[in-house]
């Protein structure tokens, strides 16, 4: 499986709706533009064993979550986190951002939230 490769399905306008962002990335030579069946093997098999350690978690975790990631499932995302205790984690949803939340626009919302958080876990 590691010698098969397949092209990513997905281009920088997928991850940031900056356009140089995008730009970069889809131009960068370190950036692989192929996967190896084997990489995708391990992933899938890594992710449906890290699912079942959510409830082990006790460090304050902040999910920050796209709606419109075409990568990242949202919905698994939502049950990871639920699967922890609620002392621990917090969400924040984003339903008009893409996947790479920081780099898209209104990501100043996102840098608030997240400043806020890291301030609301100081003073606990």
């Amino acid at each position: 499986l590691s010698k098969y490769r397949v092209k990513k399905q997905f281009s920088g306008q997928d991850l940031t709706e900056n356009s140089d962002e995008a730009r970069n990335y889809d131009t960068d030579p370190l950036i692989s533009k192929f996967l190896t069946l084997g990489l995708l093997d391990q992933i899938e098999k890594a992710s449906k064993s890290v699912r079942a350690f959510s409830y082990f978690i006790t460090v304050p975790t902040l999910f920050l979550i796209s709606s419109k990631s075409p990568i990242a499932n949202s919905e698994i995302s939502r049950l990871f986190q639920r699967g922890m205790s609620s002392k621990s984690s917090s969400r924040k949803e984003y339903d008009d951002l893409g996947h790479d939340i920081f780099h898209n626009k209104n990501n100043e919302e996102v840098c608030n939230d997240v400043y806020n958080w890291l301030r609301e876990f100081e003073n606990k």
